[in-house]
């Protein structure tokens, strides 16, 4: 009598190095407490770099104050109405909370703080993405602790920008998505996600960009999903695109275009580049992407044939998450086209950050690479020196709002002293100044981002102003801004503005608010003339090299007239580092 015996497939080599799949809550406390110690660790270094925040990070923050006191957006309470910050949305919601702080640093904390909450939620977020696309429960940790420990999203929290708000729209729009033809895309997932599209659009102008690819790849799906999937293709789509349109003729009402004044701004050199300098800005910034988010994969995979099985992982592991690996391609794209941008390693890639790592486990998996200690040692090696040297670079950062601060304080108080009134002061420095000054002066941005007449028509823009009367009490003297505005060789510079030193730093003052300072003879301040300094008090001014000219071909005197202080503060010249 036979037996029908079935034979056994038998296990090739890749078998023996696949993933598995755990079973069912088997490892999640585990898995949980070590996501929540990268957490923790992640926070902790945030902290310690709390105080370097980037300067234009205060930019919204002073925006948000001003709106929270006057109900207006404006550069200050007594500036124009200008859309200068970096995010509509993240204004708006440090504008209620401007409303329950009293002071500049109690809502710059504050914001740090709802950025420590994002951060975390951005890390849960990560993992449960990573638990969906991918078989291991492993690698879908390890995602997650990468995303804790980059070192974009824990200076994020630091910087107190809309970073990791933007990147929560995102992480919420794929989990909402999921996989679109299936029976889960509901008319409320469908309204939902509509939601989250217009909040991606008022957070960022690259909303926009996400909206595109969500549409394309999910009408993509749709097509082959029957027909109630177009329908709720349909219910997400048509009411986003009706509420941006409204949101754009809103601003174009308030403002006066289409677009953020910053959008305007970033046409002009320093921030548009042009030739060569371009493509080495482009190159700089994909070679910075590809070391934080995926130069760890590399070792982790290394072996004969890495490269190509490292490709058709990486195509295969695109094809099962198509909305995040679209998104990281998109963002790529645009990113590397702008160039690296001012301020944070990648912050302009954090929105996709997680789908990197997300994708690079990914890849590894379908690679069937075996997750030994060599190889896992190797990653996590190549990994914390990457993040590494990024977070030193940050620590470096001398464009602080602390340093910022102490820089243009002494300006501010010598305007408010003489000056009009309100005082006008002229600088590129515009975060700090902002946030601390916007109340109680008229601060004129020479750096094109806050000034939206400037930002459309150039650098000339300023010059023009001079000829038509503009007179502002006090202009920081900032070498590379202060050329490109034009203010190192305008007639009416020369004619009408002293170069002095007040506090050890430079500045340009008009002459008749100069010389209500010298008349105020046994006041609160002492203005002499600086020849009188003595040698070691000259070299210690002229060693803030960051607020002079760099010389005589800026076509102003290297030398300084005046020397001006506080009797009663004395120099604050000590007070931070040289920048």
């Amino acid at each position: 009598m036979s037996r029908d015996v079935r034979r056994k497939p038998r296990p090739g080599p890749a078998d023996a190095f696949r993933f598995r799949r755990s079973a069912p809550g088997r490892n999640r406390p585990l898995s949980w407490a070590l996501i929540f110690l990268s957490c923790a660790a992640g926070l902790v270094a945030a902290g310690c770099l709390r105080n370097q925040t980037w300067d234009d990070s205060a930019i919204t923050l002073g925006y948000a104050r001003t709106l929270a006191d006057t109900g207006r957006i404006s550069f200050g309470r007594y500036g124009e109405v200008v859309e200068g910050s970096s995010s509509f949305l993240w204004m708006l919601i440090c504008a209620g909370i401007a409303r329950a702080t009293k002071t500049p640093e109690g809502l710059l904390r504050a914001a740090q703080g709802v950025c420590a909450v994002l951060y975390v939620v951005n890390v849960v977020m990560t993992y449960l993405l990573a638990r969906r696309e991918l078989a291991s429960g492993a690698g879908a940790v390890a995602a997650a602790v990468l995303t804790a420990l980059s070192a974009v999203c824990v200076v994020s929290v630091a910087d107190a920008m809309e970073n990791h708000l933007f990147l929560s729209l995102h992480l919420l729009l794929v989990l909402l998505t999921g996989a679109w033809p299936a029976d889960s895309v509901t008319r409320a997932r469908s309204a939902v996600i509509s939601l989250v599209l217009v909040l991606l659009f008022a957070c960022r102008p690259e909303g926009g960009i996400t909206f595109l690819v969500w549409a394309v790849v999910t009408a993509a799906s749709s097509a082959r999903g029957g027909a109630e999937l177009p329908r709720r293709w349909m219910l997400a789509t048509a009411p986003a695109a009706v509420a941006s349109v409204l949101f754009l003729l809103w601003r174009h009402d308030v403002f006066g275009t289409w677009v953020p004044n910053t959008v305007h701004a970033k046409t002009w050199p320093p921030y548009l580049k042009e030739g060569a300098a371009r493509a080495v800005s482009a190159g700089r910034a994909a070679a910075l992407f590809a070391l934080a988010a995926a130069a760890w994969c590399v070792p982790a995979a290394i072996g004969r044939g890495a490269l190509s099985r490292l490709g058709r992982g990486a195509g295969e592991a695109a094809r099962a998450c198509p909305l995040p690996a679209a998104l990281l391609g998109a963002y790529c794209v645009y990113h590397v086209y702008i160039g690296q941008q001012f301020g944070t390693d990648n912050r302009t890639f954090i929105a996709v950050f997680p789908f990197a790592f997300v994708l690079g486990c990914a890849t590894l998996q379908r690679m069937c690479v075996r997750p030994g200690s060599a190889r896992v040692a190797s990653a996590a090696i190549v990994f914390a020196a990457a993040q590494g040297f990024f977070m030193w670079r940050y620590a470096s950062n001398a464009v602080t709002v602390e340093r910022v601060r102490s820089l243009v304080a002494p300006g501010f108080a010598f305007a408010e002293a003489f000056g009009a009134t309100p005082p006008c002061v002229a600088l590129p420095d515009t975060g700090a100044s902002l946030l601390f000054h916007g109340d109680g002066a008229r601060i004129i941005d020479t750096a094109l981002l806050n000034h939206a007449t400037a930002a459309r028509r150039g650098w000339g823009e300023f010059g023009r102003m001079l000829d038509e009367g503009f007179r502002p009490d006090v202009i920081e003297t900032h070498a590379s801004w202060t050329r490109l505005a034009g203010f190192d060789r305008h007639a009416v510079i020369l004619d009408r503005y002293v170069k002095v030193s007040i506090e050890d730093r430079f500045y340009l003052v008009e002459k008749d608010v100069l010389a209500r300072a010298r008349d105020d003879g046994g006041g609160a301040w002492v203005v002499q003339p600086a020849a009188t300094l003595s040698e070691e008090g000259r070299a210690r001014v002229l060693g803030r090299r960051f607020t002079t000219f760099t010389g005589d071909a800026t076509g102003v005197a290297l030398d300084w007239a005046f020397d001006i202080r506080r009797v009663e503060s004395g120099s604050e010249a000590g007070v931070m580092s040289d920048r």
